[in-house]
């Protein structure tokens, strides 16, 4: 588990944007996600780029690292050891942001209480495919069954806005109207990972799969603080989360009982939200009183990447 925070010393304050000419610093950080890869933060709002830096608790700043996603995932955290980062925007047409408040990263371990621990999972086999094993040892055994499904498949990324604006005339009762281009939409929901179970004759056991990750958010249109003229990015999906390992025991195994061993599958990622519609679109009109300029649709998301980890099964003799 890791714990994300903003740095309490830190002297800059979230939540306002630049100057005008100039993006947003990014802001609402959340982690989405802990791999063997690293720890994954993501931020709003979606742009371009962004350079991000990373330091120990004591020391100075001295390497950044630069990335078109609105997450980055920290590789080789240490637990016990703080760390704080910074990110900032950078827009191809409106330069470059302040950096971020600081935030504050601590890998912790979480330590149950002695009534809490679970069973020493050392020793027994570990399958990673489905097949059929064998229980090799003399009648009325007894083995632990650890059991995980498949990780939840990442939500879809949300859609790109559209752009322009025009000015028309909507009739009665609503007069003038100025639309600018329509919001990206949402990025669906991951699927479930497949879960795992194991048959041993009439006796079965499942482990559950991970849950889905929810999708980003669409791109929202400028209304015309740029004159709606940039598509604005969708929101990255929320990672599929791993499954929690399922514990069963089984009693009365005879020598030769076969386990038959199904693995489930990670999840699919979801659908990419679809791009927002230009403003000449959206306004369903082609008699403008303005219209500078139409606009253009923004590009549907990218899908979500499916889950990483297919499911286990573990057996491990208890006598």
């Amino acid at each position: 588990m890791t714990i994300l925070r903003p740095n309490p010393n830190a002297n800059v304050t979230p939540g306002f944007p630049g100057p005008i000419s100039r993006p947003s610093p990014p802001f609402g950080f959340r982690l989405v996600g802990e791999t063997g890869e690293g720890t994954r933060v993501r931020w709003y709002p979606a742009v371009d780029q962004y350079e991000v830096r990373i330091r120990e608790d004591g020391e100075e700043y001295d390497e950044t690292v630069f990335t078109t996603s609105a997450y980055h995932t920290f590789p080789d955290l240490e637990v016990g050891q703080k760390y704080f980062f910074q990110v900032r925007a950078m827009s191809d047409l409106s330069g470059t942001s302040e950096w971020s408040v600081e935030m504050e990263l601590e890998p912790t371990l979480i330590t149950l209480p002695p009534d809490c621990q679970p069973p020493n999972l050392t020793g027994g086999k570990v399958f990673t495919e489905s097949g059929t094993y064998d229980w090799p040892h003399d009648d009325m055994g007894t083995a632990m069954l650890v059991l995980r499904g498949g990780q939840g498949g990442q939500g879809g990324h949300g859609g790109a806005s559209g752009t322009g604006y025009v000015t028309h005339d909507g009739g009665e009762p609503f007069g003038v109207i100025t639309l600018y281009g329509a919001n990206g939409g949402t990025g669906r929901r991951g699927a479930t990972g497949d879960p795992t179970t194991v048959t041993i004759g009439a006796r079965s056991y499942e482990g559950a799969g991970g849950r889905y990750g929810d999708g980003g958010a669409g791109g929202r249109s400028n209304g015309g603080r740029n004159n709606g003229g940039t598509h604005v990015l969708g929101h990255p999906g929320d990672f599929g989360q791993l499954a929690a390992p399922v514990f069963h025991v089984v009693h009365d195994l005879s020598k030769g009982d076969t386990f038959t061993i199904t693995i489930g599958a990670a999840g699919a990622g979801g659908a990419g939200g679809k791009g927002g519609q230009s403003a000449a679109k959206r306004s369903g009109t082609s008699t403008f009183i303005v219209a500078d300029p139409e606009g253009e649709p923004g590009s549907d998301g990218p899908a979500g990447e499916q889950g990483a980890r297919n499911g286990t099964v573990q057996i491990i003799p208890l006598v």
